[in-house]
């Protein structure tokens, strides 16, 4: 049996896929409600695609079909909210909108931007990070990288210190290329200049590898 992912509208393709057969209708409600509620940001036949994609991830139809209907209609809308939400992160990295912390930078430190294969994910942070390291001065680079690639501990408050401002650097650094790929003047269609090879290549990766991993666990949503 076939299921159509999409809207009457569009177009549809098909999958095989007879477990999501008899949730569909909830599947679809749920991307409705998820489109309408985020227009501009995600249309019908995307949340229905991405809702099943994170259905079909560590056997998340079978937990959803075994759920109370109403329950399970819940479920499905925070999914999609998720996913949409995730949809304007990913719009505001891209058009330049985004503003990193240095919280943020060092979440992304702890978690292996700086390793060659990174332990967590392929994002677009670490793709940010990347980029703007080679312009992060020596000492700096020296500092983070025995702290966050070598797991030295820092020695002294000094260190920390000089740790600590190599963060807000390189947090500056990566705002700064992120504003410079945004076109001046407007943010609508084009306003983002092309990624650099680096960047996509590691968007690329991110999107294969970590696609149906960008949800939540639906046992704490």
């Amino acid at each position: 049996m076939f299921i159509h992912f999409g809207s009457n509208q569009g177009e549809h393709t098909d999958v095989t896929q007879p477990d999501l057969t008899e949730i569909y209708p909830d599947i679809e409600k749920a991307a409705r409600i998820t489109a309408s509620a985020w227009q501009g940001t995600i249309d019908i036949d995307d949340a229905i695609q991405e809702i099943s994609l994170a259905l079909l991830a560590d056997n998340y139809v079978e937990n959803v079909i075994a759920m109370d209907p109403a329950a399970r209609r819940t479920v499905l809308r925070k999914i999609g909210q998720h996913i949409a939400a995730h949809y304007r992160t990913e719009y505001e990295l891209f058009s330049g909108h985004y503003r990193y912390g240095p919280g943020e930078v060092r979440g992304l430190l702890h978690r292996g931007a700086l390793h060659d294969d990174p332990r967590d994910s392929f994002d677009a942070g670490t793709a940010d990070l990347r980029a703007a390291w080679p312009a992060l001065n020596k000492r700096y680079q020296a500092a983070l990288t025995a702290r966050f690639l070598n797991g030295q501990e820092p020695g002294d408050g000094a260190e920390r210190m000089r740790i600590t401002r190599a963060i807000d650097t390189l947090t500056e650094l990566m705002n700064r290329n992120v504003r410079s790929q945004a076109a001046p003047g407007h943010d609508g269609p084009g306003a983002r200049q092309a990624m650099s090879n680096g960047r996509a290549a590691w968007v690329t990766r991110r999107d294969a590898q970590q696609r149906l991993r960008a949800l939540p666990s639906i046992d704490v949503l």
